[in-house]
C-alpha cells in the first residue's frame, strides 16, 4: 500500500532526529563541551548585564546627588562626584552627563578655560549623538562667557550649519547676533537678527530680534 505524505514526511523527521541522535552518541565528549561552552556564555552574558545595569543605577544615583550638591552650592563635593562617576562609571550614559554638569559648575565658577577643555573634546567626538547639541551649545556660552568671541561665534555658525533644524537652533541664532554685537560688527548681528524673523515668524525670538532690529535702526551709532 502506497505511504501516505503525511507518513512520509514523518518518517523523514524520524530518520533526521535518529541521524542527530545517533551522531551525538558517537561524539558525546564533543558535544559535551559545545554545550557547556554556550552555558558558560550564557552565564556570562546574564552576570554582565545584570552588573553593569547595576553599575548604570548607581551612577544615576550618584549624578542626582552630584546635581542636588551643585544646586545647593556645595561645588567642591559636586566635582568630586562627577569625577568619581567619569572614572569609575565611563561606559554607563551618566558619564557624558556628568561630563556636561561639570562643565557647567565650572563655567558658574568663571573658570571658563576649564569647562572649554571638558567640552571641546567631548563636542569632537560625535557622541553619545543626543548630547552632542547641547555640548556645542554649552561650548559657545563658555567661549562667549571667557571673551573668546571669535570663536563662540565659530562654533555657533557650525552648530547652524550641522543642525539647521534642532530645538536650540533659534537660541543659537540668537547667541550669533548677540556675539557680533560684542563684537562691534553690527552688520553682521543685524543680518542674524533679520534671518530669526524670517525663520521663527510669530515667536518669542522672532520679536526679540525685531525689537533689536528697532533699535538698530533708531540708532544712528549702529
Amino acid at each position: 500500500m502506497e505511504l501516505s505524505r503525511t507518513e512520509l514526511k514523518r518518517n523523514e523527521l524520524v530518520d533526521f532526529v535518529g541521524g542527530i541522535a545517533e551522531r551525538i552518541g558517537r561524539n558525546r565528549s564533543f558535544y559535551a563541551s559545545i554545550a557547556v561552552t554556550v552555558l558558560v556564555l550564557i552565564i556570562l552574558s546574564v552576570f554582565f548585564l545584570s552588573r553593569y545595569h547595576t553599575m548604570a543605577l548607581r551612577a544615576d544615583e550618584k549624578l542626582s546627588y552630584a546635581q542636588a550638591l551643585l544646586y545647593n552650592g556645595q561645588g567642591d563635593e559636586a566635582t568630586r562626584m562627577l569625577d568619581e562617576i567619569i572614572s569609575q562609571y565611563g561606559r554607563t550614559p551618566a558619564a557624558p552627563l556628568a561630563r556636561l554638569i561639570q562643565a557647567e559648575a565650572l563655567s558658574r565658577q568663571q573658570k571658563y578655560q576649564e569647562a572649554e577643555n571638558i567640552l571641546l573634546p567631548f563636542t569632537r567626538q560625535n557622541k553619545p549623538k543626543h548630547l552632542i547639541p547641547m555640548s556645542v551649545v554649552a561650548l559657545a556660552a563658555t567661549q562667549e562667557n571667557g571673551g573668546k568671541l571669535n570663536e563662540a561665534a565659530a562654533t555657533c555658525a557650525s552648530f547652524i550649519e550641522k543642525y539647521p533644524e534642532h530645538i536650540l537652533t533659534p537660541k543659537v541664532y540668537e547667541s550669533l547676533a548677540r556675539i557680533h554685537e560684542l563684537k562691534n560688527t553690527p552688520l553682521e548681528a543685524k543680518a542674524v537678527y533679520e534671518k530669526i524673523v524670517t525663520l521663527y515668524p510669530g515667536s518669542g525670538w522672532a520679536a526679540r530680534a525685531q525689537e533689536r532690529l528697532t533699535q538698530f535702526a533708531g540708532s544712528p551709532s549702529k
